[in-house]
């Protein structure tokens, strides 16, 4: 059975402060997002599908519906001898942490939504709560933009090619790796390989039509665009409106916690660069233990070779062996799971 898990409101919520004892975390499976009539609707999908005779649609639905539970931690502590208790992403606090709790009061024990830990500034949440009102606006668009418009010039390119070398095998070959190779690039390369994807792939468009073929093809298929535009723009102003919930639960808990300018508060932006800070950091760190190292290596070897010649045997020179990870699970964790603000 899903286990659907009420979504918080803001009405209600407090902040409290104190020291964290007695401290549990168990790793359980939940719904988060999905309403119980998402649930219901799914349900019905799997029944019709299976009434009409489509084992493979009903199926599916069957699996989607199942797929609605996610992973996150249910913490339970006490704080000044009252309970808390509630479900974030990721808790990584422990006993004794002196820590800031936003959530709202219950009959017998304080359902949290967020735990804070002002010492190094780190937050946890509520599933799907990570960025204010502003914030979370901004981003829908970006991605709807950036998404829209990166779908267009993919199927543009990859038609573009396909109709200059015509319905052949080699056509074929270069229509299917125009599909395939850039999302391939950007995840085994990140940005700078879908960057040079992109440029092998516009490379020989630019070479092949000339300047009047893209000012026809923009007369004549301009309405292409304009109406994925709308399409997604509908589908993306549906899907924010949804999760407006815990964009306004986060906001609110980034206000009571008193950070500045709460609603353009980004914890995903903010964490990622803690990220790639440490990684710099770690990456400094490591080159100049290896230059330390060779250094110890090369006075070692000397006064290797000294002591051989006074002593007559060799000295074994021991070498420390360093863990290559630059950072740890947790820290990997920063960003996905739990945030810094």
């Amino acid at each position: 059975m899903l286990d659907m898990e009420q979504t918080p409101s803001v009405s209600g919520l407090v902040k409290i402060s104190g020291q964290i004892s007695n401290y549990q975390s168990t790793r359980e499976h939940a719904n988060f997002f999905f309403t119980q009539n998402d649930n219901k609707a799914m349900g019905l999908a799997a029944i019709a599908s299976a009434a009409i005779g489509s084992s493979g649609l009903a199926m599916g639905a069957a699996i989607s519906a199942s797929d609605m539970e996610e992973e996150a931690d249910y913490v339970e502590f006490e704080m000044d001898g009252k309970a808390m208790k509630g479900w974030v992403w990721r808790s990584p606090f422990a006993n004794n942490d002196i820590v800031d709790v936003v959530g709202e009061w219950r009959d017998d024990y304080f359902e949290l939504v967020a735990i804070a830990r002002p010492a190094d500034r780190t937050i946890a949440l509520y599933p799907h709560c990570s960025r204010g009102k502003v914030a979370h606006i901004k981003n829908a668009i970006k991605w709807w933009f950036l998404g829209v418009t990166g779908m267009f010039c993919w199927i543009s390119a990859a038609g573009a090619l396909l109709l200059a070398f015509g319905e052949s095998f080699i056509g074929m070959l270069v229509f299917l790796l125009c599909f395939f190779v850039p999302p391939f690039m950007w995840l085994f390369l990140g940005k700078k390989g879908l960057l040079a994807s992109i440029g092998v792939i516009f490379a020989p468009i630019l070479y092949i039509y000339s300047l009047d073929n893209f000012i026809y093809a923009i007369r004549v298929a301009w309405p292409a665009p304009v109406f994925l535009y709308i399409f997604m723009g509908i589908f993306a102003i549906l899907y924010s409106r949804k999760t407006m919930t815990f964009v306004n639960v986060a906001t609110y808990v980034f206000d009571a916690l008193g950070l500045e300018n709460p609603s353009n508060i980004d914890l995903p932006k903010t964490s990622q660069a803690e990220v790639y800070k440490l990684i710099k950091e770690r990456k400094i760190a490591r080159e100049n233990e290896a230059i330390k190292e060779n250094e110890l290596i090369k006075n070692n070897k000397e006064t290797k070779r000294k002591k051989e010649r006074k002593k007559g045997r060799k000295v074994e020179i021991k070498k420390e062996i360093k863990d290559n990870s630059l950072l740890s699970q947790t820290e990997m964790s920063l960003g996905s799971m739990y945030f810094k603000y």
